[in-house]
């Protein structure tokens, strides 16, 4: 079992350069994205031709997850990348140079809670090893679950344990409950079979995840007409995926793209929403989730208020699209 865990890792390790382009001349813009669902609209962007529809030539590179692909944009090594709340707000805070452009997608499903047999919910929690990926969404929702539901915190036993870690330490005994989301929960049903989701994010509104289309700062200084063409294509790709007729292309691609096995290509899809937008409730909720970071010293901001302003440019998706920015 443990041998089959380290291919697995191995194989996201091996595929994490494959790189797609619209030719071999070097990329207008460069995608990072990481491993499931919530980057397909980067792909599709890509492979649809809708990147060079508006003539941008492109890439796409894979990483491990998306706050590692954020670090490619805050590097310089990528132009734009897909993101959670969370995972942006701790390279800003430390003075990354990246803007966010809009919101790309939103989630009640994709995360969730996976546990041993025997584990069945919030009462069974308590004297149990918890598996938390810390300063990411995953420790976020622990701590909105822990208050929607009275746990004791002091009563868990916490671990912190890095996204693709997860799957290996609750099959070793590590950990008995892991807070966590896609792809990892596909791979813990082939290793663990007795090992079941019992909760996803959404149940009884505790947590929605979001997503930020993210740019590198120098991108959109010297490639500002590159930028905003991306963001047409882009919402090009999320009207596509939306499109039900392309389901069944949309979950081939995903699992062409990302080894995902075809049926469960189709779960990841059914639980996202793939949006194109920024409004002022986004904003707050990300805000309320800086302010959350702030409060476990997991960022330092003066004002997490201005931490947020200085994130979110809405002018380039006014300019494209104005309806899909709304106060």
């Amino acid at each position: 079992m443990i041998a089959l865990l380290r291919c697995v890792t191995s194989a996201i390790v091996a595929t994490a350069w494959i790189v797609n382009s619209s030719s071999g001349a070097r990329a207008d813009i460069r995608f990072a994205t990481g491993v499931d669902a919530t980057f397909l609209t980067m792909v599709v962007a890509v492979e649809k031709g809708f990147m060079q529809k508006h003539g941008v030539k492109a890439e796409y590179k894979q990483f491990a997850s998306g706050a590692v692909s954020l670090e490619a944009v805050v590097s310089g090594d990528a132009d734009v990348a897909f993101a959670s709340e969370l995972a942006v707000l701790r390279p800003l805070s430390k003075g990354g140079k990246i803007v966010g452009l809009a919101r790309g997608l939103y989630a009640n499903d994709l995360m969730g809670i996976a546990a041993r047999k025997g584990i069945d919910g919030p009462k069974d929690l308590a004297g149990k090893a918890i598996g938390y990926a810390k300063g990411t969404a995953s420790e976020y929702y622990l701590s909105l679950y822990t208050n929607k539901y009275n746990i004791d915190v002091k009563s868990l036993r916490l671990v912190n344990v890095a996204a693709p870690e997860m799957v290996p330490a609750l099959a070793r005994g590590d950990i008995d409950v892991m807070f966590a989301w896609e792809p990892w929960f596909t791979r813990l049903r082939a290793v663990v079979p007795d090992a079941r989701v019992i909760a996803k994010s959404g149940d009884d509104g505790v947590y929605t995840l979001q997503y930020i289309v993210m740019a590198s700062e120098t991108a959109l200084r010297t490639k500002r007409d590159e930028v905003a063409n991306t963001v047409r294509a882009l919402i090009e790709a999320t009207n596509w995926l939306n499109d039900a007729s392309n389901r069944s292309e949309s979950a081939d691609i995903l699992s062409r793209a990302y080894r995902v096995p075809r049926p469960d290509a189709e779960r990841q899809l059914g639980e996202v929403v793939y949006v194109f937008d920024l409004a002022a409730s986004f904003k707050d909720d990300i805000r309320k989730a800086a302010d959350w970071m702030k409060t476990q010293g997991l960022i330092q901001a003066e004002s997490t208020e201005k931490l947020v302003n200085d994130l979110l440019a809405p002018d380039i998706l006014r300019s494209v699209a104005p309806d899909r920015v709304k106060s």
